[in-house]
């Protein structure tokens, strides 16, 4: 189980349909976790099939190493579609 200390915590406002997330809800509960909870759970396997696919995203220089992976992306899909 993770721990956070208070410092490392940080709050994110979601707006979604009123029936989604009573789904949502239901499906967090039956994992036995809380919504909040379920999502950080979902963040982080997205997070981690994101930099399965394209590369260890670090953040102290993020907006730097996305930048050069969708550079990347755009020349080769370039270069293949141009050929």
């Amino acid at each position: 189980m993770y721990r956070y200390m208070q410092s490392d915590l940080s709050q994110f406002t979601l707006r979604t349909n009123k029936k989604l997330l009573k789904k949502f809800r239901f499906a967090a509960d039956y994992n036995a976790r809380s919504a909040n909870r379920e999502i950080e759970v979902l963040m982080k396997k997205y997070v981690n099939e994101f930099e399965k696919s394209m590369a260890k995203l670090h953040l102290n220089n993020l907006y730097i190493q996305l930048l050069i992976n969708k550079l990347s992306f755009l020349t080769t899909y370039k270069s293949i579609t141009t050929n």
